[in-house]
């Protein structure tokens, strides 16, 4: 009994935990939309709504193993494979940019492949992730799981192929954008080194946050890449050692799918009594909620955001809220990059458009 109220303890405090994620994690999505800042809006979308679909899954099964929502079943899980995948691909979005800006590559491409830079991006923070879902089918080998207090899971066949198209793309993404991280930090530091030592940008010499700005964007990347490798590795080491037959290849697509409407379910106290079994679920969905909490943090408590919020408390309706936004968002025509005046002022100016700063509305104060 004791047992089962921390269980019961453990489920409600991720409900709304995740719940309230999935509301804090999509606060800076206008102003970063308005800068149009790919990377971290694909972010916050995947974040926030991972978030939901799992703090929803933990009420609908909460005390329940029954297979009452099949559908919501099959897309929930299917959307979580992509949410996993796109923890490394969309931090490697992130980290590319960063690197583009500190090292001022940014405003070339920005003149001469522009498209080509939002399409790379939508293809890793959005396409990468589809990908994803789409080749789990391969090696799915029933319908899903269903685990109580959890909720579904999709399913897959323990076999060589299973770590070829569902984990190893999450290592290679992982030192990619670790490789970029490191890049871009090398580069940010020459930057800053630059503006401190110029006179022509007392701004930057001046306005401290841009610089923690930067930096955690940067710290977000590395904790991305850190949940997302530390979680593939944990799944390899499990599946591993839950295979008792060793490994074959692949079945062949009839064998894998034979039974493929089949559903297994686990009450609470089974999967509970497994410490591998429920680390794994557990990480699997808090992942989700510490990094939505974590960029709410970083980027939903800034000065720039609360400017925004005391607008919002003190301005009478949403609309004239939006309007003093948009006055202080750079101009359409920007694309996300403020205009620049000079090589001094491009990574400044990038850096402002990052958290949604307004440079001539900063240089005023």
């Amino acid at each position: 009994m004791v047992a089962a109220s921390s269980n019961f303890d453990i489920d409600t405090l991720f409900f709304g935990l995740s719940l309230s994620a999935s509301v804090l994690v999509f606060i800076p999505f206008y102003w970063h939309f308005k800068t149009r800042n790919i990377g971290t809006c694909l972010f916050m979308a995947w974040m926030g709504l991972a978030c939901l679909v799992l703090s929803i899954n933990s009420i609908l099964w909460n005390n329940s193993t029954s297979n009452f929502a099949p559908l919501w079943c099959d897309i929930s899980a299917k959307f979580l494979v992509g949410a996993n995948s796109a923890i490394s691909s969309v931090s490697l979005c992130i980290n590319l940019r960063l690197w583009l800006v500190a090292s001022d590559r940014v405003r070339t491409l920005e003149v001469h492949a522009k498209r080509g830079v939002v399409v790379i991006e939508l293809l890793l923070g959005l396409g990468v992730p589809v990908i994803e879902m789409i080749f789990q089918y391969f090696v799915q080998d029933r319908r899903f799981d269903i685990y109580e207090g959890f909720g579904c899971i999709a399913a897959s066949d323990n076999v060589l192929l299973m770590y070829l198209l569902l984990l190893a793309p999450q290592f290679l993404l992982g030192i990619a954008s670790t490789t970029f991280n490191v890049l871009a930090l090398i580069a940010y530091h020459r930057m800053y080194k630059y503006m401190l030592d110029t006179q022509y940008s007392p701004t930057f010499h001046r306005q401290t946050t841009l610089s923690v700005s930067f930096l955690w964007f940067l710290t977000l990347g590395v904790i991305s890449i850190l949940c997302s490798i530390s979680y593939a590795v944990f799944v390899v080491y499990f599946s591993a050692t839950a295979s008792a037959d060793g490994f074959v290849f692949w079945k062949s697509w009839k064998l894998t799918h034979l039974d493929i409407k089949a559903v297994n379910i686990y009450d609470e106290n089974e999967w509970r009594g497994d410490m591998m079994t429920e680390f794994l679920l557990e990480a699997n969905r808090w992942i989700f909620v510490g990094l939505a909490l974590l960029f709410f943090v970083f980027f939903g408590l800034t000065s720039e955001a609360r400017r925004r919020y005391k607008m919002l408390l003190g301005c009478g309706g949403r609309k004239k809220w939006m309007f003093e936004v948009e006055k202080t968002m750079p101009n359409a025509g920007d694309r996300g990059i403020v205009h620049y005046v000079n090589d001094m002022e491009s990574a400044e100016g990038y850096v402002m458009a990052l958290v949604g700063v307004d440079k001539h509305a900063k240089s005023s104060h």
